[in-house]
Formats: C-alpha cells, sequence, structure tokens
C-alpha cells in the first residue's frame, strides 16, 4: 500500500483564522453521566458511559445522530476539504492494485485478496503456481448489484486438498459475518450460510470434508451488544449438512469443566498428518489465553477429553501443530519472545524444548511452519530456526 504525503500546495491561502473558522459548528451533544461501579479485584471502577454498550437505546441512538450531524457540518465547513479529496484519490488511484492475506497450499494452490485499481472491495481469488491464471472465487460487487447492499470478505480458510473454501462475509458494514463454504470446481455455494461467524475462526479437519467454527449466540430482545462475544461456541460441521445438524464441541457453556470464562473465545484447528487437535482461546484483547489437546478421533463421541497445556500465565501468543508436535510461541522470562516445541503424546509443558529463541538484536514477532522446518520473523527480515 502507498503512503504518501500531501503536497505543500494543498494548503495554500489556509490560515491559521480560517481553520479555526472552520472548525465552529454546531454544539456537540453532551452524553449523560451516569454513577455505574463495578468492583474487580477490590477495585472500584467507575464507568459513567456503561449505558453507551447497548448502541440499539434510543437514547444512544439520538447521541449518535447528533454527533453525525456536527461532523459532517464540522468537516464541510472546511474550505480545501474538496482539493484534498481529490489529491487523495488521485494518490490512490495511482497506487495500482492491492494484494493482502496471501495463503499457499498444497498442489502450489495460492489464493489471495484483491482489490483492483478503482474498486470499492477485495476479490477472493485463487492461482495455482506463481505464473497461472487468475481466478475469481469470490466478488463481494456481485452481491452488491444483487441486492443494492454493499458487501465485504471477512475472511477465507481454504481447505487442505483444494476441493473447498470457506469464507465470511458481511453486508452493510456491520462486520457480523455469516460462513459460506465454496465448491472450487463448480464455483457455487454448498448449503446455506451459517450466520454469526464473525472473525477468521474457522478450521478444517485432515480430511477436508468437514471444518470447526466460533459461533456467536444468537442475543435475545432487550440484549445489550456488549453481550455480543459471550458465551462463543466451536461448532463441528459436515460440509453440506444444515446448521441444525453442527454439534458443538468447546466453549465456556460447552466445556464447563475446563473453568473458561463467558469471554473466551476458542478455536479449534488440526493439520493434515496430525492424530491431534488443539483448542485455543484468547479474552479477544490479548493473544495469551488457553491451550488445549484432544485426539481427533474423539470427535462425534459423547464427551471430549480435553487436556490443558497451558494458561494465561504461560503467555503463549501463538501456536502451530504438526503431527504430534505443537509449537508455541511464548514471551514467558524472555521479552523478545521464543519458539518451543511439545510432544502431545505427552502434553506437559515441563518438557517442551527450545526450538528458536529472537536475534540479539531484534524481537521475535512471529513464525510459520514448513514442510521441513520452521521460519521465524522479526521487523527485518524472515530467518530459518530450525
Amino acid at each position: 500500500m502507498l503512503y504518501t504525503k500531501l503536497a505543500c500546495p494543498l494548503f495554500i491561502g489556509m490560515t491559521a483564522v480560517s481553520l479555526a473558522a472552520a472548525a465552529i459548528a454546531a454544539t456537540p451533544p453532551v452524553a449523560r453521566v451516569t454513577d455505574t461501579a463495578d468492583t474487580l479485584h477490590g477495585v472500584v471502577v467507575k464507568d459513567p458511559y456503561r449505558y453507551f454498550e447497548n448502541v440499539k437505546s434510543p437514547e444512544v441512538q439520538t447521541w449518535l445522530k447528533a454527533q453525525g450531524e456536527v461532523a459532517r457540518e464540522t468537516l464541510d465547513k472546511i474550505a480545501v476539504r474538496q482539493r484534498i479529496e481529490a489529491r487523495i484519490t488521485e494518490l490512490t488511484d495511482a497506487s495500482g492494485d492491492a494484494i493482502r492475506e496471501i495463503v499457499r497450499m498444497p498442489g502450489e494452490r495460492v489464493y489471495y485478496l484483491k482489490r483492483e485499481k478503482g474498486a470499492r472491495q477485495y476479490k477472493l481469488v485463487m492461482r495455482v503456481g506463481v505464473t497461472g491464471a487468475e481466478r475469481v472465487l469470490v466478488d463481494p460487487e456481485a452481491d452488491a448489484k444483487r441486492t443494492g447492499i454493499p458487501h465485504a470478505l471477512n475472511y477465507f480458510e481454504p481447505s487442505w486438498d483444494g476441493r473447498y473454501v470457506a469464507y465470511g462475509m458481511s453486508a452493510g458494514g456491520s462486520e457480523d459475518a455469516s460462513l459460506y463454504v465454496l465448491d472450487v470446481k463448480t464455483g457455487k455455494n454448498v448449503g446455506k450460510p451459517i450466520p454469526r461467524v464473525y472473525g477468521d475462526v474457522v478450521n478444517w479437519l485432515p480430511d477436508s470434508r468437514s471444518l470447526t467454527y466460533n459461533q456467536t449466540r444468537k442475543l435475545a430482545p432487550g440484549d445489550a451488544d456488549s453481550e455480543t462475544f459471550l458465551d462463543t461456541s466451536v461448532m463441528w460441521l459436515k460440509v453440506g449438512e444444515p446448521e441444525a445438524n453442527a454439534k458443538p464441541i468447546f466453549g465456556p457453556t460447552v466445556t464447563k469443566s475446563l473453568g473458561l470464562a463467558r469471554l473466551d473465545v476458542a478455536t479449534v484447528f488440526f493439520s493434515p498428518e496430525s492424530p491431534w487437535m488443539v483448542a485455543r482461546t484468547t479474552d479477544t484483547t490479548l493473544p495469551e489465553g488457553f491451550l488445549f489437546v484432544a485426539p481427533v478421533a474423539q470427535l462425534g463421541k459423547p464427551t471430549i477429553q480435553w487436556q490443558k497445556i497451558s494458561g494465561y500465565s504461560d503467555n503463549i501468543t501463538d501456536a502451530q501443530l504438526r503431527g504430534n508436535e505443537l509449537y508455541m510461541m511464548t514471551r514467558l522470562n524472555t521479552p523478545r519472545h521464543k519458539v518451543i516445541k511439545l510432544d502431545l503424546r505427552n502434553p506437559d509443558l515441563k518438557r517442551a524444548v527450545d526450538v528458536a529463541v529472537a536475534p540479539t538484536d531484534a524481537v521475535l514477532e512471529r513464525f510459520q511452519l514448513t514442510r521441513d522446518g520452521v521460519i521465524g520473523c522479526d521487523e527485518a527480515a524472515p530467518y530459518e530456526v530450525e
């Protein structure tokens, strides 16, 4: 993405006096102050604007609309705003196509999101081999034209064998994504979309015929929006089956004996050559959370015997699976981070061994498993560590 400073001529004639005049607009609305307070770990925490969590409240809606009107009036009074907007558009148009979220899969299949020059939304594109022809799999603009409502891609996850791609699509700028499964060969979706699958928490089982996803619960009338990400569940569903057949396998209300908090949002992930599945949680504000492991063969049984690997205090910020080994990045007693490896046949974190530590002049920001090793990345460049 190209970032360019605006040229000084855009501001010729814009004096301090005129800038101050442009900022004068209608008085913004004043929000009501309440005495809401909670006691957390013995500390009283006051929140005078707690009621704003319910954005559906008429009072909150009125305040938001009034704020929007004030902002619009203020922006419209800036004398050079149209010239600035024109210049930004000119620079944006000169940057060409934008490509992100590149995923390389077996069989030299490459998937990525591409926004063509002048387009509003990213499309999901794939090709076979670096020089292969591009093929558009999902185009949100087609849904926008069909419905009259803007659509956007939120995430995607190809199956291991390349037959399917799971992707999330939201409408109207809501980020409230629904999960779709696309048959790559036919170019058509399989089954109906699954609602309330917000983030990139979708994973394929090794056989590529079923997948897991984290789904938020359906809020009852009158529930505050702040309840949206509480008590979410990881669901397991076979491709083509209706949502009603999905089975809950992990989450605060599903695996109650594990001691999960209501805000622990989980994902259950797999690797094609591994007999294990790993559940990882986060409270959505920090990457640290819990890690649990269980055999894939237990899916479908009345009870899954999840075994805890780590908790918040272990400071694990990422985890990836290969065979019988789980690779984890941690910052415990090592602020520049390191990668450790644990044999899941005896999943005692004390038995984990170091795989990579950060260089003396950098921080290990992330790592990626390859077919034969591990690549670590710092701010400057990737380096092979195993």
